[in-house]
């Protein structure tokens, strides 16, 4: 996850060819070209999600200290990505056209629809598992 932040803050400086790539609308990705402050803010709002999520993978795993919640939102995170993960390719096949105001590379079930949800699938599964493991203390 905190590699998806970091691409979502390096395309802000990139331009619009970036944020095409990351599969950002159309109309957001021409509203780089117009100094419009839309695509940066909403790159850093995606980016603060990543990054919290992230940080409470690290604090599950038990590298960072323990957070408020963490099995709950580990949980939740979880099941959301791997939600994403399975609907996002069934609503592509079904509604393509509608998506495309939402991702700009989700005409079709494609490289970039099937990356970003085993992505998310492999990240939700470790995710929800994690979070409802219980860890015995070694002697």
């Amino acid at each position: 996850m905190a590699l998806g932040a970091a691409a979502h803050l390096a395309i802000i400086g990139i331009g619009a060819k970036g944020y095409a790539v990351l599969g950002a609308p159309p109309g957001l990705v021409a509203m780089v070209d117009t100094s419009s402050y839309r695509p940066a803010i909403t790159c850093i709002f995606i980016a603060s999600l990543l990054m919290m999520g992230a940080i409470y993978g690290l604090s599950g795993a038990g590298l960072v200290t323990k957070l408020p919640y963490r099995r709950l939102i580990l949980t939740l995170l979880g099941v959301g990505l791997v939600a994403r993960a399975v609907l996002l390719p069934v609503a592509v096949m079904w509604l393509p056209r509608t998506l495309v105001g939402i991702c700009g590379r989700c005409e079709a079930v494609n490289g970039f629809v099937l990356l970003t949800s085993a992505l998310c699938l492999f990240v939700g599964v470790a995710y929800a598992v994690g979070a409802n493991m219980r860890v015995r203390p070694r002697d």
